[in-house]
């Protein structure tokens, strides 16, 4: 989906404005991004855009012959046609040359609201070079005059939202791609086709976004279009995405399984870029992994093919070539591929995990030949890379999701980046006095802590009493459920629950009791709610939940069931406790809902369900709070209790 930092040492001008995916999504998928998405109304322009996305490689052999056959009374036909080549040209490792022109000359003779005067332009865009956001949002009203709901419309808006990804604009980019997602269940024949290639797209906005579960759900249900309809191209950008996902949950034969269908569907496809790529994505997964001897010949192929073709990924292989080398003891070999690749990093403004990963792989070479000083150089380099990227991590990922921290929240990771530096400015500066000998250990040091500040993020975002989310953890999926919810058009509850005579608990057996019950509370929600839900501890004995796909009449049997749960437990240290609560619940209506007014509003349910005696929940269409097993009617139990008894 992406190109690389390192695209500006070699010839392949096409892939310089994707360069900026890279660093968002640690090169998810260095590829082409473009859909072949067009809506073009012409029979043959489709078929060779559903080929295009199949095998790029046939399609520009059917391109050609199609422009040769094309006269100069079949003008729009032609225009669709040059689209098409250029798209297929760039998935194929060629740059188009002919196209830029043929727009220029092209689009003034077009009404400015024809569809294919705007995807003409929006092909230049990605194309060209220079202010990309600004030249993309401006044609927003251009493609807000089509049609509400059209295949034109859809393909334009996923053009449009691809385009800001590749700009380093995933908020930005969310809405066009979200719309394109939705306007894919549209009746219409290629509806199926145009909603999977936006599922495809909004995968990787939740990479960036840092919602590694529910890329992988979309990518799934891209996959489940693409491989039935043999779109070979599409299903290898998918797998790689499936794959990349895998392996940051360390997940690593479910990575590596994944990562060699890419591969497979590469050949398939008949794309040898395509192909390298997906070998670069599976000698990574292969190196984590610990498996060196079959990284071998791997890492060397995947690298070998970039080199030969003079492609924008050499950076990438030869990083992770380099790193087989070190593991092997290759030190000289190891530095021999960084040294180039590390001076082309220098001019780059992308900081991405490659290029802390080349840092990184050169101070332990230079350490093991005898070169301290400029080890240190490279660590502290590295160290300025790491936070840096830990800064864009967050700021893309607040972005995207929209989310609002509380004061004390914000303080709290402020603290956490200061002990980072701090760390690290101590590591830095034993090294100085100690020498050599210590530099090898703060070496690592560095390592165990970028290995595993995965872990002390979760650490950070977790109740330490309940091990359900904390209060800023749980904003965070709920904003991030909230988002998808819109974006496929699905309802959602959110409540708030807070346990009835808690004080009465602590004050009679006890503040161990207190934790108790909260504790065992938490696990009634963790045991009753569905996969896709949420729910985390608010503060005190308050709780949230969210729940997905889900309606009112719906929530009512779900919250029904947590009471009955919860009502069976017994605590050992306070046995006369029985754990009960009250809530508020208000569903999700518009898309101008913000969490805090939700949550609000739940809160204000809450008391009144406290002020009606306890025990129950009020709902926002009613205001009363009445015991659940009365309110739900049996149409919504059984649909209710058959998705979530499901998803858990």
């Amino acid at each position: 989906m992406k190109s690389v930092a390192w695209g500006s040492r070699v010839g392949t001008k096409w892939l310089q404005p994707l360069a900026g995916l890279l660093a968002l999504t640690l090169v998810l998928l260095p590829l082409p991004a473009t859909a072949l998405c067009l809506a073009s109304g012409d029979p043959v322009v489709e078929a060779i855009a559903i080929e295009t996305d199949r095998n790029p490689a046939n399609a520009l052999r059917q391109i050609k012959s199609e422009i040769a056959k094309t006269g100069e009374d079949q003008p729009r036909r032609m225009a669709w046609l040059r689209i098409a080549h250029h798209i297929a040209s760039a998935r194929t490792g060629r740059w188009d040359a002919e196209f830029q022109p043929f727009a220029e000359r092209t689009i003034p003779t077009l009404a400015p609201d024809d569809p294919l005067a705007l995807q003409l332009k929006l092909t230049a865009i990605a194309a060209g070079t220079g202010d990309i956001r600004q030249r993309t949002l401006e044609l927003v009203p251009e493609m807000e005059r089509l049609p509400a709901q059209s295949a034109e419309r859809a393909c334009a808006s996923l053009a449009i939202g691809e385009i800001l990804l590749a700009a380093y604009q995933p908020a930005d980019a969310f809405p066009f791609v979200a719309y394109a997602y939705q306007a894919g269940n549209a009746k219409e024949d290629r509806a199926d086709r145009f909603h999977a290639l936006a599922a495809s797209t909004l995968s990787q906005l939740a990479m960036v976004q840092g919602d590694r579960v529910y890329a992988l759900e979309l990518s799934r249900e891209a996959l489940g279009y693409f491989m039935p309809h043999g779109l070979h191209y599409r299903a290898m950008r998918d797998f790689i995405s499936v794959g990349r996902a895998q392996l940051a949950f360390e997940e690593y034969d479910e990575a590596i399984r994944a990562l060699k269908k890419a591969d497979v569907q590469a050949l398939l496809a008949e794309n040898p870029m395509a192909g390298a790529y997906a070998r670069g994505n599976l000698c990574e997964a292969l190196l984590d992994a610990g498996r060196l001897d079959q990284a071998q010949s791997v890492c060397t192929k995947a690298h070998d093919d970039m080199t030969a073709h003079n492609w924008a990924g050499e950076g990438f292989t030869g990083t992770l070539l380099a790193d087989l080398f070190l593991q092997k003891g290759q030190y000289k070999r190891a530095l021999a591929l960084l040294n180039p690749v590390i001076d082309d990093f220098t001019n780059s403004t992308v900081t991405d995990n490659y290029v802390i990963r080349a840092y990184r792989a050169r101070a332990s070479a230079l350490m093991k030949t005898g070169q301290p000083e400029r080890a240190a150089e490279d660590l502290q380099f590295l160290t300025e890379r790491m936070l840096e990227a830990r800064k864009e991590e967050r700021n893309t990922a607040a972005a995207v999701a929209r989310a609002r921290f509380e004061t004390e929240q914000l303080r709290t990771d402020l603290k956490l980046e200061e002990q980072d530096h701090a760390a690290i400015r101590d590591l830095f500066g034993t090294a100085a006095i100690a020498g050599a000998a210590v530099l090898s250990l703060t070496l690592g040091l560095a390592w165990v802590l970028a290995r595993h500040r995965r872990v002390y993020r979760q650490q950070a975002l977790t109740d330490p009493l309940t091990g359900l989310p904390n209060r800023r953890d749980t904003i965070q999926r709920i904003e991030n459920l909230m988002a998808r919810s819109r974006a496929q058009d699905q309802n959602m509850v959110l409540a708030v629950l807070d346990l009835d005579h808690f004080k009465s608990c602590n004050d009679t057996w006890g503040h161990d009791a207190g934790d108790e019950a909260l504790k065992v509370f938490a696990e009634v929600l963790r045991t009753n709610l569905g996969k896709r839900d949420v729910c985390g501890r608010w503060g005190g004995e308050e709780f949230l939940i969210a729940m997905a796909d889900t309606d009112l009449r719906q929530a009512r049997v779900i919250l029904g069931r947590l009471r009955h749960a919860a009502a069976d437990k017994r605590l050992n240290l306070a046995n006369g406790y029985r754990l009960r609560f009250s809530a508020g619940a208000v569903a999700l209506n518009s898309p101008l809902d913000l969490l805090d007014t939700l949550v609000a509003q739940a809160d204000e349910l809450l008391y009144q369900a406290k002020e009606q005696g306890r025990d129950r929940t009020c709902f926002s269409d009613e205001g009363l709070g009445l015991p659940l097993a009365h309110e739900a009617d049996a149409p919504a139990m059984i649909s209710a209790f058959t998705r979530h008894s499901s998803a858990a």
